[in-house]
């Protein structure tokens, strides 16, 4: 990728982050703290669309870590954010094992490739 386009995603992915920032602090200010269901749907989205792009924009720019690692530790934390979620709003709720596991297959499923990413890269670029 050339480098002016690469600056422009980044700065991009940056203003998008902050933009969405401004919208949730706004939401927030206005109809204050969500519960129970609410709140856990928060607590999924807010790093996707904030955290996320700006955090991808700073990493395009400086070249902090390699593209591997930082999936890798997306999908960690992303896997652990959806998992706590769950385990959160979980006495709310009938437990039905089956039904656990279907719902909280997106979270494993995060954990696992994540863990996968972070364990290949670590062995292919010692470095990085």
């Amino acid at each position: 990728m050339r480098r002016t386009a690469r600056a422009v995603v980044a700065y991009v992915a940056i203003l998008f982050g902050v933009a969405c920032l401004v919208l949730a602090v706004r939401i927030f200010a206005r109809a204050g703290m969500p519960a129970g269901m609410k709140a856990v749907a928060y607590l999924w989205i807010l790093p996707l669309v904030i955290a996320l792009p700006v955090s991808f924009g700073v990493n395009l720019m400086r070249r902090a870590v390699s593209w591997r690692r930082f999936a890798a530790w997306w999908l960690l934390g992303w896997g652990s954010l959806y998992l706590a979620g769950l385990l959160w709003v979980l006495p709310d709720y009938r437990f039905e094992p089956l039904a656990f596991l279907a719902v909280a297959s997106p979270g494993l499923a995060s954990l696992l490739g994540g863990s996968i990413l972070f364990w290949r890269g670590r062995r292919a670029d010692p470095g990085g």
